[in-house]
């Protein structure tokens, strides 16, 4: 029934283009495009799991027609404010574009590239161990039950990780179709057109383009694409978010901030176990006295958003673990010193370095002269950037140094470091493309 299955992501992504037309502010069309989608899953995961939950509400196919029949509902009631605008916002761009220019064949070369995934997502099913039996799993029992609260799949084991790719695999399943990793083939796609998109907005066509090749063909985007595990989802939404904020600095638009909250907060629905969103708040101060931004100190409530999503799902897990009488797991105790300081410092330097900040290298040698002009040339977005990759950078090695502290096989699961460390990729290209390209391809710099 693979039909319902795309007809069903075409409704999300319509949920989302509703959404992106409320949220964006002053979005490229392409832009606006991918993010539907990005928005879209967010927002139709979270109500199905919510109404699975608290009304009793079987996720089945019937679930699945409803969701299609509102969302293009509203997507013809809201015609006007949505497709008659987009039309209009695309026309204007498509005019200026040279169906023979480079930009239009390196645009459509990465859509291309994209969309060459769906046929080996679709064909080849979930075979990944911890897809298989964590992620995947709890998405069969439900479908096989219609409830999350399914005994097999209420444990410590399951609460630990948040429904996101779950309900993404459930998007299929109860349509019969199992080439459910198709789901991840549709956020890359949405990558690829949201952050040339973004790119475009203040860097040329070419550089645009060769930051979002940079993205896409990077060999761990390339891995996890074909992985039904949280971290290519994470990495895209945590990576947006972070643009979004950035953008921020430039705009100084609380839509903006908005759509960096809930991006940030879909990161939270992917893995609740880092709270990396403190990193954000952390910078949106930085950004807040370092460009002097007072004026619009308020936009960082907006921020609050991931912190108070995550405390909800915390208290979530915790009445769940209440109702069905589970034990709460042991939390880690900080291990005695089995060396000294200096000795495990470098123990940990050495660990990062190799197994997250090595698969970056070129790309933060670029980053790090694209940091160096934008002081010189006080390129404000340039140097918002450059603050959160480095901050990224800083948190992987403390992130690191205190898990080394309370989990003495750390140096076991050095895969799990390097996979997290995908969220420096979208924020570093971007740094590199609004900076070095634009500088010196300044032929290319007409709006398309």
């Amino acid at each position: 029934m693979i039909i319902w299955y795309l007809f069903l992501l075409l409704s999300i992504w319509c949920l989302g283009f509703i959404l992106a037309r409320l949220l964006l502010n002053k979005p490229h069309f392409l832009e606006w495009i991918g993010i539907s989608f990005i928005l879209g899953s967010f927002v139709i995961g979270l109500i199905w799991y919510i109404l699975n939950w608290y009304a009793d509400v079987p996720i089945n196919r019937e679930l699945g027609n409803w969701t299609i029949a509102i969302c293009f509902a509203l997507l013809a009631i809201f015609r006007k404010e949505t497709l008659y605008h987009f039309i209009r916002l695309m026309q204007d761009r498509i005019s200026k574009i040279r169906f023979r220019s480079i930009s239009f064949i390196g645009i459509s070369i990465i859509i291309l590239y994209s969309m060459t995934t769906f046929l080996p997502n679709a064909i080849i099913p979930v075979t990944d161990w911890d897809a298989l039996t964590l992620y995947d799993f709890r998405a069969l029992i439900v479908n096989k039950t219609g409830f999350f609260s399914s005994p097999a799949i209420v444990s410590n084991y399951f609460l630990g990780y948040p429904p996101f790719t779950s309900i993404g695999h459930l998007f299929g399943y109860i349509f019969d179709f199992y080439g459910v990793k198709m789901f991840y083939s549709a956020l890359i796609l949405s990558l690829s057109l949201t952050f040339y998109g973004l790119c475009r907005k203040y860097s040329s066509s070419l550089s645009s383009i060769l930051a979002t090749a940079l993205v896409i063909t990077h060999p761990l985007v390339v891995s996890q694409t074909y992985f039904a595990y949280t971290n290519l989802p994470y990495m895209i939404y945590y990576g947006l978010a972070s643009i979004y904020l950035i953008q921020w600095t430039q705009s100084r638009s609380h839509k903006d901030m908005l759509v960096a909250g809930i991006l940030f907060a879909g990161s939270s629905w992917i893995r609740a176990a880092e709270p990396l969103y403190i990193l954000a708040i952390l910078n949106a101060l930085v950004f807040l006295f370092l460009f002097k931004r007072f004026k619009n100190w308020h936009h960082l409530l907006l921020l609050l958003t991931p912190f108070f999503f995550r405390e909800w799902w915390f208290y979530h897990i915790n009445n769940t673990r209440e109702a069905f009488n589970i034990h709460s797991p042991v939390s880690s105790e900080l291990l005695s010193s089995q060396t000294d300081m200096l000795d495990h410092g470098i123990r940990v330097i050495n660990f990062v370095f190799k197994y997250a900040i090595s698969d970056f290298i070129w790309l933060l040698i670029l980053a790090a002269f694209a940091a160096f002009f934008a002081l010189k040339q006080k390129n404000l977005l340039a140097i918002a950037s450059s603050v959160f990759v480095s901050s990224i950078v800083a948190v992987l090695f403390y992130g690191t140094y205190v898990f080394s502290k309370s989990f003495e096989a750390w140096e076991n699961i050095p895969d799990s470091l390097t996979r997290l460390s995908m969220i420096l990729l979208i924020p570093a290209c971007f740094l590199v493309s609004s900076l070095i390209f634009k500088s010196t391809d300044k032929k290319h710099l007409r709006r398309e």
